[in-house]
């Protein structure tokens, strides 16, 4: 027989284990609207932990002001930043007590803190702008105003905010025009592909022609208007496997156009995309090109259309359509979609530097830095990520993508002159914005040390035999950019060449 105490515990039942303190945060934030006081318990008790203790002081900071004890409140928001100086979250907490406090040029400087680290936080954003608004810096707080319809056109309290302020709004676009004529070369039309809304799946592949019919059945089954889609395949020269099918029958009667570029193997994949493109806008006039898988497929139904609605509601089209990643679900671009005129303004679906990994990394930040990336609800299934190919000397390649930041930058500039022609306070907004996160960009290159470059390496490379030519090909070509640069940076300024 199983004996119970009145308290209702099992008797000589072993108690269960301690939580950790980010366990007894976790079950405090769950608890707090309903059970307050063993919330603030189990909070009191973990503040010393790391790093649950910068999130136990801000539950015990809302269980202050909820009743009125703004005194403690403050002393527990400085208590948790200071545990966690850089935590998003807690710097508007530290903001709002230096703002209550009439602190206010203390609290902008947090504010601003805060959007170092993440420049897209619109919530952070309007606080500072509603703080300059406080102050005799109205021009500053429409151009924050302004930034924040930049990331969410929908943002209707900014909107709301900065149709109250039509002097500084026009300070803001006269800067705007002083800025934009600082470029002495006028910018080029951008011409219009003849067909916007056909779109090119661009896919390379090598030996998998299993995997390219399950990818033409997705779209068969998937897209709304078929005969606006093309399938164009990459294949190289040496691959017996799919040329066998393609010569066969493998591949046909897929109910899908499918095109096909047979070429030799390519020193990267981005020049496999590229000259998939530059046939499928030559040859059908494409307005779209999806950069795609051979190991990916579509599930979502008429996600063409999805795309096609998604480009028309921008007049330029100058955007970056993100599909979220099958396997991950990040938020980070792997594929995605471009129009014809963002790739004629740029000059590439993608940058034909590296033979493996970061050419998404590179489109990835030039639309954030033009406010251009846009997340489609588009679900795609895929198989589980295997190790990458061509996978070397992976310091060397993130030291070279980190040094080509500023080709990342003046692409960005170059879509925002277009994308901002006849905009000039949102102009100056976007290149402001632009500049906070291309100085993010530049700052990771500094966080990433060599033994840990070393061990992602070792984990996901698939070479294990000596480079192949076309691998060495890619790094002769990138050491050669990296000494162009060198020798044209010296003889802009002899003093950096001195020993």
């Amino acid at each position: 027989m199983v004996r119970v105490s009145r308290a209702g515990a099992v008797l000589g039942a072993k108690p269960p284990p301690p939580m950790s303190p980010v366990e007894a945060v976790r079950t405090a934030v769950s608890l707090f609207a309903r059970d307050r006081i063993r919330s603030i318990r189990l909070a009191t008790q973990s503040v010393q932990g790391d790093p649950a203790g910068p999130y136990a002081f801000q539950i015990l900071a809302r269980a202050a002001e909820a009743v009125d004890k703004n005194e403690i409140r403050d002393h527990l928001v400085w208590a948790s930043a200071a545990l966690a100086p850089g935590m998003r979250d807690i710097l508007p907490l530290v903001g709002e007590t230096l703002e209550r406090r009439g602190e206010l040029e203390r609290a902008m400087s947090i504010y601003w803190r805060g959007l170092v680290l993440q420049p897209g936080d619109t919530a952070l954003r309007i606080r500072l702008g509603k703080a300059l608004a406080k102050t005799d810096e109205k021009s500053a707080a429409a151009m924050v105003f302004r930034q924040v319809l930049l990331l969410d056109p929908g943002q209707r309290d900014a909107d709301n905010l900065l149709e109250q302020m039509p002097n500084a709004r026009l300070a803001v676009a006269e800067e705007g025009l002083r800025k934009y004529a600082e470029f002495d070369q006028p910018e080029a039309p951008i011409t219009s592909a003849r067909d916007p809304n056909r779109i090119a799946i661009l896919c390379p592949t090598r030996a998998r022609p299993a995997r390219i019919r399950q990818l033409c059945r997705s779209v068969q089954e998937t897209v709304r208007m078929l005969e606006l889609i093309d399938v164009w395949l990459y294949v190289d020269d040496d691959d017996q496997v799919t040329l066998d099918a393609l010569e066969d029958g493998t591949l046909e009667d897929m109910g899908v156009t499918i095109r096909v570029e047979v070429g030799p193997r390519l020193p990267t994949l981005a020049a496999m995309y590229n000259r998939l493109w530059q046939r499928a806008s030559a040859e059908t006039g494409a307005g779209l090109a999806v950069a795609f898988i051979d190991d990916a497929w579509f599930v979502t139904r008429g996600w063409d259309d999805l795309i096609r609605l998604t480009y028309a509601a921008h007049a330029d089209r100058l955007l970056l359509a993100h599909l979220p990643d099958p396997v991950s679900g990040s938020d980070d671009v792997t594929l995605f979609c471009l129009s014809h005129e963002w790739i004629e303004t740029v000059g590439y679906v993608m940058a034909e530097w590296f033979p493996f990994w970061f050419t998404d990394m590179w489109n990835d930040q030039i639309a954030q830095m033009v406010q251009r990336k846009r997340t489609l609800d588009v679900k795609l299934d895929a198989d589980n990520k295997g190790k990458t190919h061509r996978l070397r000397d992976l310091q060397f390649w993130w030291q070279f993508f980190s040094a080509m930041a500023s080709d990342r930058e003046e692409a960005a500039e170059r879509l925002r002159r277009h994308i901002f022609a006849q905009d000039p306070e949102s102009y100056f907004a976007s290149r402001t914005l632009g500049w906070d996160y291309a100085r993010v960009f530049r700052s990771q290159a500094e966080k990433l040390p060599e033994d840990l470059l070393s061990a992602m390496e070792q984990a996901f490379t698939e070479e294990k035999s000596d480079p192949g030519p076309e691998y060495l090909e890619a790094k002769k070509t990138a050491e050669a950019e990296l000494t162009r640069r060198a020798q044209q940076s010296e003889a802009l300024d002899p003093k950096k060449g001195r020993a």
